[in-house]
């Protein structure tokens, strides 16, 4: 398998409690993410929506779909979320919200491994590929979040770690 670790940071012109209510509606992903094909919850967890489960199915750039479920793992609002996921890729997602002078900056920490035989021998040659095509994906999330709250995206970067 071969591992991927990422970093996105937004920052939105908007208060973090809607920029929160918007991330954690995951049934409205595929109303301002154009990357989200499809998305189905399995189960509701509890009353904050820890152990909830979700499939999600991501369209990419590169003309590819990856599947995987995420568990919901850690809620706190309107600053955390964390999730593991398992599937195409395996691994953890964590959602980390704070108020700025401007708004909210979102920072969205994944750290995954692809477990399609595929991607493990195309990532021998091309990883930077793969790495740019989710960047690109994230690009489009932090836009389609902005069009969303009706905010400005004041600053937007993608970090390989």
């Amino acid at each position: 398998m071969t591992e991927y670790k990422f970093l996105t940071t937004w920052v939105f012109d908007a208060p973090c409690d809607r920029v929160w209510d918007i991330i954690v509606d995951y049934n409205n992903f595929p109303n301002w993410w154009p990357a989200v094909a499809e998305i189905r919850r399995l189960s509701d967890g509890d009353a904050t929506g820890k152990g909830s489960i979700w499939t999600m199915i991501w369209k990419t750039p590169l003309s590819y779909t990856l599947s995987f479920t995420s568990t919901i793992t850690t809620v706190e609002p309107p600053h955390r979320l964390e999730l593991y996921a398992v599937g195409e890729v395996d691994g953890t997602g964590r959602w980390e919200l704070s108020e700025t002078e401007t708004g909210t900056q979102v920072c969205y920490y994944w750290t995954v491994k692809t477990t399609k035989l595929w991607m493990n021998l195309l990532a021998l040659l091309f990883k930077p590929v793969l790495e740019w095509n989710h960047n690109a994906i994230m690009k489009q999330g932090g836009q389609g979040l902005a069009n969303q709250l009706g905010a400005k995206l004041v600053h937007a970067e993608e970090r390989v770690l």
